[in-house]
């Protein structure tokens, strides 16, 4: 019997192999980093670092261990995160603490989180200081 990790003339190619197309995902989404320069390949791992960061927070201080906080509202538990912002307050004059948005994916219920309680970096300050 050959080994399971060896192919051989026999093998049957005729069938598609569903870990092709897992393949062949992999490799058009590598392929799509690769083209982009190496300022937005950085700006979109930030991002994804920040939203980690963001979902790690919020499970360690809200709801029940390994349970989302039910929507105050309408009790889903379904919720959406918003990448760090900032707030004009006063005309322009003034510009908030970096928050969040978290949104219940039911009823739209939204609450801001200050981002600086949990040491969130937003991923630029560049609209803040315009």
């Amino acid at each position: 019997m050959p080994d399971e990790g060896v192919f051989t003339a026999g093998d049957d190619i005729e069938q598609p192999d569903p870990r092709e197309e897992g393949f062949s995902k992999a490799l058009e989404r590598l392929q799509g980093i690769q083209e982009k320069s190496p300022a937005d390949q950085a700006q979109d791992e930030l991002a994804q670092a920040i939203h980690e960061a963001q979902v790690a927070w919020l499970r360690l201080k809200w709801g029940e261990k390994g349970k989302a906080p039910a929507c105050p509202y309408c009790a889903a538990r379904e919720w959406s995160i918003g990448p760090p912002l900032y707030l004009a307050v006063r005309d322009g004059f003034y510009w908030s603490e970096p928050m969040f948005l978290v949104g219940c994916g039911n009823c739209g219920h939204t609450t801001l989180v200050n981002a600086d309680v949990p040491g969130i970096p937003s991923e630029n300050t560049e609209d803040r200081d315009a």
